[in-house]
């Protein structure tokens, strides 16, 4: 038989198979055509939704960052840190601005101190840490000027491929 819609049509019933879980009832589940419709006008709406909405840009984002994430790489990458220093002469040249102010209160106290250069000899420890250093001035500093020098070689780390002697000059030019 037949179920009567709202125009009047005689519609079809789905005869469904028995779940074998349902025990207690010994018919033909009968399934109107109506709720399958509706079922099925429900699940096209929602996915004709959720492709509009994937498809539409974030209303929030200007579109300018969304040109710049488009074109940004995937993951940034920081510079690549320096090679370590090879030599003594490559350690004093990295931090030199110490050896600079100790050069310009020499000249302070002395002003015909020309273009000179300081040869340091250091002991050098298995991590990089300055065990002791020599200072060989070519040109006469006053005693503040050396105790600057030898502070200022003193605090320099080298990298552990440098452990041992290790001999470097620095050159220094009046301004």
């Amino acid at each position: 038989m037949g179920q009567v819609g709202r125009t009047g049509d005689a519609l079809p019933r789905k005869v469904a198979l028995r779940d074998a879980a349902d025990d207690d009832y010994d018919g033909p589940m009968i399934t109107p055509p109506v709720a399958e419709r509706a079922l099925a006008s429900l699940l096209i709406s929602l996915s004709v939704a959720a492709c509009a909405a994937a498809a539409q840009p974030v209303a929030s984002a200007p579109p300018i960052a969304l040109a710049v994430q488009a074109s940004a790489p995937s993951a940034p990458t920081a510079p690549a840190p320096p090679p370590p220093p090879a030599t003594a002469s490559d350690v004093l040249a990295r931090g030199r601005a110490p050896f600079d102010a100790c050069y310009t209160l020499a000249r302070k106290t002395s002003s015909n101190l020309v273009r000179t250069s300081v040869e340091m000899t250091f002991t050098v420890e298995d991590d990089g840490k300055v065990l002791g250093v020599d200072l060989a001035y070519r040109n006469r500093m006053d005693d503040p000027a050396k105790a600057c020098m030898r502070t200022a070689a003193e605090a320099l780390a080298f990298p552990p491929s440098l452990h041992g002697k290790q001999t470097g000059t620095i050159v220094f030019t009046p301004p």
